[in-house]
């Protein structure tokens, strides 16, 4: 069964940006394909900007601080109730978090090193002010001059290209960006029966999140709030229907029982003391 199938035992459930380039030669049929992609990007941002307060009422959201570390490590619980009789499919990666910016206001498929574009998207304030996200990198080493990490990387690198051929094979998809992002959207569903509440926690440290490892690297997502300040933590999530046309008939027919989720979720904001010892 499709949701069996998916589901994580973990938390008891399952869990394009395309540059349209254009110079002095470009003829009209590119410059219609600027237009479509411009109109596109203005539509999904205004989608995310205002909620859908229909699916809001429909979905419930929240996210409860239950511990903080002396590190500033956060245990956070996320809840998320079908308040409907529809049976939802909610495309959510619970791995990570996606940090907020005006070029893409809302989710995605980006998903590349630390970038997890179907997290929750991470909102801290201190009164009005929103803090900017930024994106850190650690060098650890030369994969050259180290076999140990070398033999990492590439028994990682080899076991990710088994599983993409693998994926490929059985959705029938040839190509390996497309079949990336279909294989990210439909392996991060969330389905939720009617009534249905699903909880799950996830650590979070404001100054060192998302971290993963790239070629020597270690990369990682963090804000900069200041010692002994307070601030407040809230999670935003906003899907455009569009983000579904990855999907393949044969996946669209699986999820033929299900509603997929489009519009805004936001959890009511939740204040802390940022301390760092």
């Amino acid at each position: 069964m499709l949701h069996e199938m998916l589901q994580s035992p973990k938390i008891m459930i399952t869990n394009f940006k395309s540059a349209i380039s254009i110079d002095k030669h470009s003829d009209m049929n590119t410059h219609k394909k600027l237009l479509t992609y411009i109109t596109n990007r203005i539509i999904f941002a205004l989608s995310c900007a205002f909620s859908v307060i229909q699916v809001n009422a429909q979905i419930l959201f929240e996210h409860v601080i239950k511990d903080i570390k002396s590190d500033a490590t956060m245990t956070v619980e996320f809840k998320i109730e079908n308040r409907t009789q529809k049976r939802y499919a909610i495309p959510i990666d619970t791995t990570g978090f996606k940090i907020f910016n005006n070029e893409e206001r809302g989710n995605s498929l980006t998903y590349i090193g630390q970038e997890k574009g179907l997290g929750f998207i991470v909102v801290i304030k201190k009164g009005l002010d929103t803090l900017d996200a930024g994106q850190q990198s650690t060098y650890i080493g030369n994969l050259a001059e180290n076999d140990d990490l070398k033999k990492k990387v590439d028994s990682v690198t080899a076991s990710e290209r088994k599983l993409l051929d693998n994926w490929q094979s059985k959705y029938r998809i040839n190509d390996d960006l497309y079949a990336r992002k279909n294989k990210y959207l439909f392996s991060s569903f969330i389905f939720l029966e009617p009534g249905q509440i699903v909880k799950y926690e996830k650590s979070f440290n404001p100054v060192s999140f998302n971290s993963q490892t790239f070629e020597g690297y270690t990369m990682f997502n963090n804000f900069l709030p200041e010692q002994n300040k307070q601030y407040d933590l809230s999670f935003f999530f906003c899907l455009n229907v569009r983000i579904y046309d990855v999907l393949t008939s044969l996946q669209k027919d699986q999820l033929k029982n299900y509603h997929l989720f489009s519009g805004q979720l936001q959890s009511t904001p939740s204040a802390f003391i940022f301390r760092q010892y």
